[in-house]
């Protein structure tokens, strides 16, 4: 019996040294996924910084926009201020052509008011001419002249 029983021990043992070589090589294995995974954390730890950094370019980018947009805002509003200005100039010139025009329009009636009475005064002298005599005319004429 001692021979039966030592073949069970030695089976047992060889049962029990072949479980743990496949428990060996499952540790190894699980081993190897582990440090497959620690590739992959830090494979995504550096996609993860990558994308930081890419955040942080994209937030300086916004930021200089910002500027120049609060940049363009003062420029639209100065020139927004200038355009009033020119506006209401032009509203004062109109306003002063304006009355130039209606000025001209006086001047123009006053200019043919003169010109029908000196139209008048000629035809009146005309009259008092013939009325007269030429001969007559001329000798009140010259007594009005000083010698």
């Amino acid at each position: 019996m001692s021979d039966k029983k030592l073949d069970l021990i030695l089976m047992e043992l060889q049962s029990m040294k072949n479980e743990m070589q496949t428990m060996k090589d499952d540790m190894n294995s699980m081993k190897d996924d582990m440090n497959s995974m620690k590739d992959e954390m830090n494979s995504m730890k550096d996609d993860m910084n990558s994308m930081k950094d890419e955040m942080n370019s994209m937030k300086d980018d916004m930021n200089s926009m910002k500027d120049e947009m609060n940049i363009i805002k003062s420029q639209l509003d100065e020139n927004t201020e200038l355009t009033k200005a020119i506006y209401h100039r032009q509203e004062e010139t109109d306003a002063k052509l304006e009355n130039l025009a209606l000025d001209n329009e006086k001047l123009h009636e006053e200019i043919v008011s003169i010109k029908d009475c000196i139209t008048q005064l000629s035809h009146d002298q005309l009259s008092i001419h013939e009325l007269l005599g030429e001969h007559e005319v001329s000798i009140r004429t010259l007594r009005r002249r000083s010698i």
